[in-house]
């Protein structure tokens, strides 16, 4: 458990050094709260007018680093909780993005274009159980992912991502 979060922080770590140098974007604060972690990995508030320090919105993104992938070819996308039988991954989370950690590369997709994909491309595979026997997840090729997601480093204004 400890090594699978260190790698995820990994991850985080990247994102919010990423989202911090894009104009706009206030600190981002990693969610540290057991109670809410499921719904969002990182917060990051925004103000579009430079000379106000007052926090305009919020944006939530949820983090993953898919160290498989590499190896497999495919990416992971957890949908359930098999042994707390409960929602998690992308039926959990209230995040606004998905960020997926592929090969080194950061990719990003709103939540809600992701949850379209899934509705509408059938998984290449399903899981029942993998990670660390508690997860159910869906399995789709690297391609398939990265034709609907979008590379981070593409999204450089604040625009982009509210």
């Amino acid at each position: 458990m400890r090594k699978s979060m260190k790698i995820g922080d990994e991850a985080e770590f990247e994102l919010m050094n990423f989202i911090s140098a894009i104009d706009g974007f206030l600190v981002p604060q990693k969610n540290e709260d057991k109670n809410t972690r499921i719904e969002y990995d990182i917060a990051c508030g925004y103000n579009r007018d430079p000379v106000s320090s007052a926090v305009e919105g919020v944006v939530y993104f949820e983090v993953k680093n898919d160290v498989m992938a590499s190896k497999t070819g495919n990416i992971a996308l957890e949908y359930f909780n098999s042994k707390s039988m409960k929602a998690s991954g992308i039926t959990a989370t209230k995040a606004d993005w998905w960020v997926h950690k592929i090969n080194g590369e950061l990719w990003a997709i709103r939540v809600k274009e992701l949850i379209d994909f899934t509705k509408n491309e059938k998984p290449d595979k399903i899981i029942i159980g993998g990670g660390d026997n508690n997860a159910d997840l869906m399995i789709y090729k690297i391609e398939r992912f990265t034709s609907v997601a979008k590379q981070l480093s593409t999204l450089t204004e604040i625009e982009d991502f509210i």
